[in-house]
């Protein structure tokens, strides 16, 4: 008569399972806040923007989901958190929150747009808005670069990740510097 072993492999499997669904739901609500080390990385680049008119403010709008009043609160953050920081020669940060539906008739001059996480369905709004302003999109979101809306995608964690999207770059006249170029990734 044979004994068959019970297999450990059941419980370890079910442990994996229930550990990679807690980070993900962890990573997932930690997704509702931006980090400032992403929006200090994301000013850093401006930086190396060969085509930002040197000036004692840099004026930018942060872009979230028209009628999402989460989405609004987090613009509100993301914009005090930009008030404190310094830009490229000292300069400071007028940053101004804006429903992706309020780009079409926006009359005020921007300089940069930082677009929130979840504005696939404002990405056309945030691309037009771009290419006919000329001004430079940044997000820290991976799917801004999927659905062609932003110029850079800024992102740390234990290193910082830059991705340009040389064809949206193009789109909005937007040149940096040779030695940024270099460094970072390529859509």
């Amino acid at each position: 008569m044979r004994f068959r072993r019970k297999s450990k492999r059941m419980p370890l499997a079910s442990l994996a399972a229930v550990t990679c669904s807690a980070v993900l739901m962890g990573t997932m609500a930690l997704g509702a806040e931006i980090a400032p080390r992403d929006l200090e990385a994301a000013v850093h680049t401006l930086g190396f923007l060969d085509t930002l008119q040197k000036q004692s403010s840099i004026h930018v709008g942060v872009v979230y989901r028209s009628g999402d009043q989460d989405a609004k609160a987090l613009a509100q953050r993301t914009v005090g958190i930009l008030a404190r920081l310094k830009g490229p020669g000292g300069s400071s940060i007028d940053a101004i929150p804006l429903a992706a539906g309020d780009l079409s008739s926006l009359t005020q001059r921007l300089d940069v747009l930082y677009v929130l996480p979840g504005i696939a369905d404002g990405a056309r709004l945030v691309s037009d808005f771009a290419k006919r302003q000329r001004v430079v999109s940044i997000s820290n979101d991976p799917a801004c670069l999927n659905s062609e809306c932003c110029v850079l995608m800024v992102r740390t964690g234990s290193n910082v990740d830059i991705v340009l999207d040389t064809s949206m770059a193009q789109a909005t006249g937007t040149k940096f510097s040779a030695v940024f170029t270099m460094m970072v990734k390529r859509k």
